[in-house]
C-alpha cells in the first residue's frame, strides 16, 4: 500500500513539473507591431509554430520560428488580430491591433505611395508657388505608381487613402529630388523588445547610431531598407538613444535593453 501512495505521489509531481516556468525559453517570445507588420522574436532561441489570425479565427499565415526573427508583411484593413505561438502543448496568444500608414517615396520623375490595404483614395501633386496640379489619380491598390514630369519648385503631394491623410512638401531642382518630411517624426516608428531595435520607415536613406547613455557609441550604419532590425548582443541591459538622420534631420529616441 505504501509503494502505491509513493508511486502516485511521484506521477503528481511529474504532471506538475511539466508546467511553464518563468525560466521556460517559451516564455522568452516577443510579439510586437508596426503599422500592418508583425514581428516575432525569441532570445533563447526556442523553435515554435507562429500563426496569425483575424477576428473570426482565420489563418492569414503561418509559418514555424527556428531562432531568426519573423517578419509578418500583412495586406489587412485596421483591425485586431491574433499572434497564436504554438510549441508541443504548450501556446501563447497576442492581441494587436495593427493600423495602415500611407508612405510616400520619390525615385527621379515618378512618385510612390503605399497603403498597406487600400481600397479608395485620391492622390494630389501640384506646385506650391503656382497652385498648378501636375498629378490627379484615383487609387483603389495597395501601391500607386505616379510619373510626373517635373520643373522646378516647391511640391506638395497629398494622399488621402481609406479616411486617412498625409502631405509631404519637396522641393524639385529639375534634375534630383531633395525630398523632406514635413514632420520627420511621422517617418519613423522605433521600438526595442528584448535586445532587438527595430526601425520601420517611409525613407529610403537614413543613418542610425545607437548610444548608451554616457553618449559612447555602440552602433553606427547607413541603411536604405524600409524595414530594419538591429541585434545587440554583448550589451549591458538598460537605456539605449536611438538617432536616426534623414535629409538633414535627426530625431532621438529612448530604448529599453533586456
Amino acid at each position: 500500500m505504501l509503494f502505491v501512495l509513493c508511486c502516485s505521489a511521484f506521477a503528481i509531481s511529474a504532471q506538475q513539473n511539466t508546467t511553464s516556468t518563468p525560466d521556460d525559453p517559451f516564455d522568452f517570445f516577443s510579439v510586437y507591431s508596426g503599422a500592418t507588420t508583425v514581428y516575432v522574436s525569441n532570445t533563447q532561441y526556442t523553435t515554435a509554430d507562429v500563426t496569425i489570425l483575424d477576428v473570426e479565427n482565420k489563418t492569414l499565415a503561418s509559418t514555424q520560428f527556428a531562432g531568426s526573427p519573423l517578419t509578418f508583411a500583412l495586406n489587412v484593413p485596421d483591425g485586431y488580430y491574433t499572434v497564436h505561438i504554438t510549441n508541443g502543448t504548450k501556446t501563447k496568444d497576442e492581441r494587436l491591433y495593427l493600423q495602415n500608414q500611407i508612405s510616400i517615396m520619390y525615385s527621379n520623375d515618378t512618385v510612390f505611395v503605399t497603403c498597406g490595404y487600400a481600397t479608395s483614395g485620391k492622390i494630389v501633386i501640384y506646385n506650391s508657388e503656382t497652385q498648378v496640379t501636375v498629378a490627379d489619380k484615383i487609387v483603389n491598390s495597395t501601391i500607386t505608381k505616379i510619373p510626373v514630369s517635373w520643373v522646378s519648385g516647391t511640391y506638395l503631394v497629398d494622399a488621402r487613402i481609406d479616411g486617412k491623410y498625409k502631405s509631404i512638401s519637396t522641393y524639385i531642382n529639375g534634375v534630383s529630388i531633395a525630398s523632406y518630411f514635413t514632420n520627420v517624426e511621422d517617418q519613423f516608428n522605433i521600438v526595442s523588445f528584448n535586445n532587438i531595435v527595430s526601425i520601420r520607415t517611409t525613407s529610403l536613406h537614413y543613418a542610425v547610431r545607437i548610444l548608451n547613455v554616457k553618449g559612447q557609441q555602440i552602433l553606427a550604419q547607413m541603411n536604405n531598407s524600409l524595414d530594419k532590425s538591429f541585434v545587440l548582443n554583448n550589451v549591458p541591459a538598460g537605456i539605449y538613444l536611438v538617432q536616426v538622420t534623414s535629409h538633414g534631420r535627426t530625431i532621438t529616441r529612448k530604448v529599453a535593453i533586456r
